[in-house]
């Protein structure tokens, strides 16, 4: 997963669980920072480094966000990386790839709230804007269009989600992409009042023709701080080519209006 879409998964995860303790429209300024090292397939190691930053209007049951970011993925040698939207490019020693990430919108809320017999039913949608340079292989110069149903349980202090949804990729002159399907599962716990975990395993397709499909694990930990101050750390590892074998980002969001 890409430094921005985790990011902001990981606002969304704790989300459930702090609804109780601050709930209010509001409007919040997100910034993170995500690293990540693996060999992707190669024989050499990349250590890409990503800064997220947007913002959130939530609206009762519903959120609708903004996010974009700075990727840094250095000048390791002969090394193949997967850029957000699923494209590849080879680094050349002494080559730097950096710059702005692809402009991502975002919408999601509660379709059906939880009963004693039944779960929730939240909806997640995207569009990835072709903002990104895709000459210099930061995008694939297309749109993207995702979207995922999500069912939550809550037991106790506990909370079980599962997912699943697909992204239907524009046609891109870069790179032949596909259409793919995404899914996982999770479990969020309330520590106290003001810290969440969470743990999670997540699905994603392979985006293009002969790639792999990602497979990940994350955990998270997520603390409100204040009122307006969410802060959340995670590490998560990959378990194919297509993913890091290892990483790690810390996520601050703060709220800046409420009413």
């Amino acid at each position: 997963m890409t430094g921005p879409t985790r990011c902001f998964l990981t606002l969304a995860a704790s989300a459930l669980a702090f609804a109780d303790i601050a709930s209010a429209d509001d409007f919040s300024l997100n910034i993170g920072q995500d690293f990540s090292d693996g060999d992707y397939g190669q024989e050499t190691e990349s250590q890409v480094n990503v800064t997220t930053f947007g913002g959130r209007l939530r609206l009762g049951d519903w959120s609708f966000a903004a996010s974009s970011g700075y990727i840094d993925l250095g000048s390791e040698p002969d090394n193949i990386i997967t850029l957000p939207g699923g494209r590849e490019i080879l680094l050349s020693e002494g080559e730097e790839v950096k710059g702005f990430t692809d402009l991502v919108l975002s919408a999601s809320g509660l379709l059906r709230e939880e009963t004693d017999s039944a779960p929730g039913v939240f909806l997640f949608t995207s569009v990835k804007l072709p903002t990104a340079d895709d000459e210099n292989g930061l995008g694939t110069g297309a749109a993207d269009y995702s979207a995922s149903l999500e069912l939550s349980k809550t037991f106790g202090s506990s909370i079980l989600y599962a997912y699943g949804g697909g992204r239907l990729r524009g046609e891109s002159d870069v790179i032949e992409t596909r259409d793919s399907l995404n899914a996982g599962l999770g479990v969020q716990q309330l520590i106290g009042t003001k810290l969440v975990g969470a743990l999670s395993y997540d699905y994603r397709g392979a985006s293009f023709e002969g790639g792999d499909d990602a497979q990940e694990a994350t955990l998270m930990l997520s603390w409100l701080a204040t009122e307006r101050l969410t802060i959340s750390g995670y590490v998560y590892t990959g378990f194919t080519d297509a993913s890091p074998d290892l990483g790690a980002g810390l996520f601050v969001s703060h709220k800046i209006f409420r009413w």
